[in-house]
């Protein structure tokens, strides 16, 4: 009952700060929504860069320490390192046609309004 009152019956925080921002969204005009998803995505293929180029490191220094699991096999790390790296790779590589795609799409909304006036 007192979740109710509260105003917290319809789920979690950050479902409602979502769902806010999905209206938020909504609100944009078409050519503000393709932007916004040019900066989220240039964003997002920041920390996949950063991600992938750490995680490069720490495969290098296992594989240049020689470092083994603690198991009777003793399993090189860096191979199971290096399947997070070729991840992190096609993460990126995702990301990046992804941007081309929300660039092309403003690149077309800014032919579409040259002569309108509208940025």
């Amino acid at each position: 009952m007192e979740e109710v009152e509260q105003g917290r019956a319809h789920g979690s925080p950050s479902a409602r700060g979502l769902k806010e921002c999905i209206v938020e969204q909504s609100r944009l005009s078409p050519f503000a929504r393709a932007v916004s998803h040019v900066i989220f995505d240039l964003l997002s293929l920041t920390f996949c860069v950063l991600l992938l180029w750490q995680l490069a490191r720490f495969e290098i220094s296992s594989f240049r320490f020689d470092d083994h699991a603690p198991t009777y096999l003793a399993t090189p790390l860096w191979i199971p390192q290096a399947v997070m790296v070729l991840g992190a790779a096609a993460v990126c590589f995702s990301m990046v046609r992804t941007l081309a795609a929300h660039v092309a799409r403003v690149r077309a909304f800014g032919k579409t309004t040259e002569g309108t006036g509208e940025p």
